[in-house]
């Protein structure tokens, strides 16, 4: 019964999921390196990407790998402008731009990967 009470527990903790902001105190803004702020961190499906940033200033367009890399704002998968979004990671690659003016090309842009 020990054993099984044990198990439980730990399938509990993995099942939960990290919450990570995206960030961390800075925030979502503009002339930060959000890819340097994600090397080192292990995505994992369930886990919590929490984005704050001013609304009146910033969003979060989650989007595909080509508007990615070319700062395409028109072409999104997921649109966030609450200014506290958060988004529950699947398996794969993601990658979240801001659509505000030049933001983008100026940096406000992280792409991950999360594993299973």
């Amino acid at each position: 019964m020990l054993y099984l009470c044990i198990m439980a527990s730990i399938n509990l903790h993995y099942a939960k999921g990290e919450v990570y902001t995206v960030g961390d105190i800075y925030g979502w803004n503009d002339f930060f390196d959000f890819n340097n702020w994600s090397d080192g961190k292990e995505f994992h499906v369930g886990d919590i990407l929490v984005f704050n940033y001013e609304r009146s200033l910033h969003n979060v367009l989650q989007v595909d790998y080509k508007a990615y890399d070319s700062c395409i704002t028109d072409s999104y998968i997921l649109r966030f402008n609450n200014g506290n979004d958060s988004v529950v990671l699947k398996e794969g690659r993601a990658w979240f731009i801001c659509g505000v003016e030049n933001h983008c090309q100026n940096g406000q842009k992280l792409n991950i990967t999360v594993a299973s």
